[in-house]
């Protein structure tokens, strides 16, 4: 990496993007698997597309317990 980004902040940066990139997809993954089968019958219910399951209910689920904009007032 440095050999590419050299040693200055780039290369830092583009240490840091690089290393935590894997921890983050692998940990997202797990929590759209560990969805509640009710998730999905909602997205049928509503007649989602394939994307807009990705868009509005597999994504924001494994981070609705780490996201205030998610809390019950």
């Amino acid at each position: 990496m440095s050999a590419w980004f050299g040693g200055a902040d780039a290369g830092k940066i583009a240490f840091i993007a690089v290393a935590g990139f894997q921890p983050v997809v692998i940990n997202t993954w797990q929590g759209v698997k560990a969805l509640p089968p009710a998730y999905r019958e909602l997205a049928d219910v509503l007649i989602f597309s394939r994307i807009d399951h990705v868009r509005l209910v597999a994504c924001p689920a494994p981070f609705r317990p780490y996201s205030p904009a998610c809390m019950p007032a």
